[in-house]
Formats: C-alpha cells, structure tokens, sequence
C-alpha cells in the first residue's frame, strides 16, 4: 500500500489506464490490510498482553531465521564462486579457481604430479595464492624483484604491476586472467606459462 502511494503512479490521478491500475492496487493493497487486520484481531481476542507479547516476539524470530537460512543459502550454494555475495568479507571470482586449475592440469602432464616450478609476485600472493600453492614444492614467491631467473620457472603467476616488467625477459603464453579478491578491474593478475597450446587440449 506505501509504495502504491508513495511510487512513481499514486492512486486517484486520472482515469486512464495507467492511472486506474494505479488505484486498483492501492485499493487490493488497502482492503488486503484491512482484512489481515480483521482477522488477526478476531484470532486474538480474549488473549492477554502477555500472550500476545510472547507471539510478536516468537514471529520476529521466526522472520529472522527465514532471513537467515535463505542468506546462508545463497551464500553456500548460489555465490560460492563469484564476488556478488556482501556477506563474505574476502571474496573471490571463479578466474582464480580456474588459473588454478590450469596450472594444476598443466603440472600433470609434464611431470605427473604437482612438482613443477610455479613463481608468483607480491601482487597476487594474496588473493591466496600462497594457500592455493601449498602443495607444490617448488613454488617461488619472487616478491616485485623481477630477475632472468625467472625463465627457470614454466610458470609465472603475475599481476598487473609486474606484467610489463616480467615480459621482457621471459617468453610465456597467457593462459588465464583473473582478478582480485574483491572481483574489481583495478589489479587483473595474469597466469603465464610455457608456449606448449597442446597441453590444455
């Protein structure tokens, strides 16, 4: 009834269609309330402020749990893999799961496990790149110190800070791009590694 009244088409302003289907849902909304109202005074009558404290209280709990059950839903089940959901304080997109997930197929093929040589920067050490790399042995945290030993490394993970720096001197493929871990454009990370086009296929 309030957004009827208060929206951008109030009731009793014209009787053209618009303005009449304007007046019509203020009116449902109106008698629905007044119903509603009707309803729940007869359900209650006879009761005692005390009771009717105790079933104000249990419906707001009730909302409130509703409210939650549905905002840990759409937080467990709907926006796990992007940065959509205000709920969780760090969140990222899917491209870093993916990058990830490349880099692990890509380990797989050349040598069977998880042993090949992954350096990444200061740029992209977190979003959690330092957990997501724990079980591969020889990962470098180069920090923003970009030298030719570099090129020692298949893959380098690099973020827009030290792309231009990093590309001079070693000859890479991009693979994947992925973001922060606010989801936002301001510090796209890329994954490079080495120019083999048959290995993701």
């Amino acid at each position: 009834m309030f957004g009827s009244l208060l929206g951008t088409n109030p009731p009793f302003q014209g009787k053209d269609l618009s303005n009449m289907r304007g007046t019509s849902t203020f009116l449902l909304s109106l008698l629905g309330i007044l119903g509603s109202a009707i309803a729940l005074l007869h359900l209650l009558r006879g009761w005692q402020s005390k009771q009717f404290s105790k079933f104000i209280l249990l419906i707001c709990f009730a909302l409130m749990a509703i409210q939650t059950a549905r905002s840990a839903f759409r937080a467990a089940y709907i926006n796990y893999d992007n940065a959509k959901e205000l709920l969780v304080y760090a969140h990222a997109t899917r491209d870093m799961k993916d990058s990830v997930e490349q880099i692990e197929t890509i380990s797989r093929r050349l040598y069977g496990d998880k042993s090949i040589r992954i350096a990444y920067d200061n740029d992209v050490r977190y979003p959690p790149y330092w957990w997501y790399m724990r079980d591969y042995p020889n990962k470098v945290d180069f920090n923003d110190k970009v030298t030719k030993s570099l090129q020692e490394s298949p893959i380098i993970v690099v973020g827009s800070g030290n792309f231009s720096k990093s590309t001079p001197s070693c000859a890479m493929t991009t693979i994947a791009t992925i973001t922060n871990a606010c989801g936002g454009p301001t510090k796209n990370s890329t994954v490079t590694g080495p120019s083999r086009k048959s290995l993701m296929t």
